[in-house]
C-alpha cells in the first residue's frame, strides 16, 4: 500500500510518502500561513520524486486551523479525485495520542487561536466525551496536557507536555487503521471544525 499523508491542521506543513506502508520520504516545515505556497509543492515532489503509484491519500481531518483544514481537504480531495483513490480521514488529536502512552486521566489539547484551544480528555486510552472548544482559563490544575502549540500559553502551575503534528503520524495511523476509516466517497470528506465560529457567543 502506498499511502501520500496530509497534515495542515496548524501552522505546521507536513506531507509524507508511505510506500508498502514504511515512510519513505517527509517534508515539512513549521512556518505560519504557508499551506497554500508549499503543501502543493511538497506534495508534487513527493509524488513525482518517487515515481511510484499512489492507493490512497492519508489526511488529518481536524479539529485545527480553518484554513489550514480547508487547504488541506481541498488538495487531497483535488489529487483522490484525479487518481480515483481513496481519502483516509484520520482525527488529529488521535496523531497526538498515538505518540505516548498514559495511563490514568489525562487531556490532549491544541491550540486554535488567542485563548483559545480544542482538548480531548482520555482515560487511560479511552476517549472521554467529544473533543470540545475551550478557553485556556477553563482547563484545572489536576490533569496532564499533551498537545500541539501549547507553548502559546502560560502554563504555571500546570503540567504539560508538547508534542509536535506531522504527516508521519497522520500515515501511520492510516495504515494501522485503514479498514476502518477509509473513505471512496469523496463528498463525505469533511474537516472536523468543532466550533460553528460564533465564538463570541461562548
Amino acid at each position: 500500500m502506498n499511502i501520500l499523508a496530509i497534515e495542515s491542521s496548524s501552522d505546521i506543513c507536513s506531507a509524507a510518502l508511505f510506500v508498502g506502508n514504511k515512510l519513505i520520504d517527509i517534508m515539512e516545515t513549521d512556518i505560519p500561513r504557508s499551506h497554500s505556497k508549499l503543501l502543493p509543492e511538497y506534495l508534487n515532489k513527493l509524488i513525482h520524486n518517487s515515481g511510484e503509484e499512489i492507493n490512497a491519500i492519508a489526511l488529518s481531518i481536524g479539529p485545527g486551523s480553518f484554513t489550514g483544514l480547508r487547504i488541506g481537504t481541498s488538495l487531497a480531495k483535488g489529487i483522490a479525485n484525479a487518481r480515483g483513490i481513496a481519502i483516509i480521514p484520520v482525527p488529529t488529536i488521535k496523531t497526538i495520542k498515538y505518540q505516548f502512552q498514559n495511563n490514568g486521566k489525562h487531556c490532549i489539547c491544541l491550540y486554535s487561536y488567542g485563548s483559545y484551544l480544542f482538548k480531548q480528555d482520555y482515560e487511560d486510552s479511552t476517549e472521554v466525551g467529544n473533543p470540545e472548544f475551550v478557553k485556556f482559563d477553563q482547563l484545572d490544575s489536576d490533569s496532564v496536557y499533551y498537545g500541539s502549540g501549547l507553548s502559546n500559553f502560560d502554563w504555571s502551575g500546570k503540567n504539560y507536555i508538547d508534542k509536535k503534528l506531522s504527516a508521519r503520524w497522520v500515515g501511520e495511523l492510516a495504515i494501522k487503521n485503514f479498514d476502518f476509516w477509509c473513505i471512496s466517497d469523496l463528498n463525505l470528506i469533511k474537516p472536523n471544525y468543532i466550533t460553528n465560529f460564533n465564538f463570541n457567543k461562548r
